[in-house]
């Protein structure tokens, strides 16, 4: 299947590919493109505003979109969140599209980011990881920190690039280890159909993970 990726963040449009490209999905990516959607955005004003990303995913030959935002402020429950806008996307692209997913990432993209903290421990010239984020991680909790304070206060040097040391650290970070940590980007990977969370995207580690994550250790 062909995959087009809707994003409403620079760093996800430069980075998630070479992050998803590492995992076992059949699919392909065929396409990231900015999107005008906001979390926020009044229900009858969704489908206007994913409009020139669906046409341009269309125009690359996707078969199904994935659609990521941030929950940023907004109270509502991120799975039931999701469902909802997923609705009203399929209502007025499920002509165009076999799939229309919704993923709502608790925070920030960095969230997503601090969930392989060897891969930001990697690079000690450029990052100084504090242990509070180091324990959020092996606790599971990589979507509850605020990941983008963190990750600043950590840089060393000069100030956090958000779209340069987002690909910096995406380079050499395990997507299966960030699984671990953060179950909005379990969700991300079952949408891309990763083999390992078709079915269990809820699960905070499986055998096949920590086996992986034990080969590299």
């Amino acid at each position: 299947m062909k995959i087009g990726y809707l994003s409403d963040g620079d760093a996800e449009i430069s980075t998630l590919p070479t992050l998803l490209n590492k995992t076992g999905s059949p699919n392909a990516i065929v396409g990231i493109v900015k999107t005008h959607l906001q979390i926020d955005t009044l229900d009858g004003n969704i489908i206007a505003a994913s409009e020139k990303g669906m046409r341009q995913l269309r125009a690359l030959g996707a078969d199904a979109v994935v659609v990521i935002l941030d929950q940023e402020k907004v109270s509502e429950c991120a799975p039931g969140l999701a469902r909802r806008i997923e609705g009203i996307l399929r209502s007025g692209y499920g002509g165009w599209f076999q799939v229309i997913d919704v993923v709502i990432k608790e925070r920030t993209f960095e969230n997503w980011l601090i969930g392989d903290i060897e891969a930001i421990e990697a690079q000690p010239a450029r990052f100084q990881v504090k242990n509070r984020m180091k324990e959020a991680v092996q606790k599971g909790l990589a979507d509850r920190v605020d990941a983008l304070t963190e990750i600043k206060q950590a840089a060393v040097r000069y100030d956090y690039a958000k779209i340069a040391d987002a690909r910096r650290i995406a380079q050499r970070a395990n997507p299966y280890k960030i699984a671990i940590a953060s179950r909005s980007f379990r969700r991300l990977l079952r949408v891309h159909g990763e083999p390992r969370y078709l079915n269990q995207s809820h699960d905070p580690e499986t055998t096949a993970v920590q086996n992986e994550t034990k080969k590299e250790t």
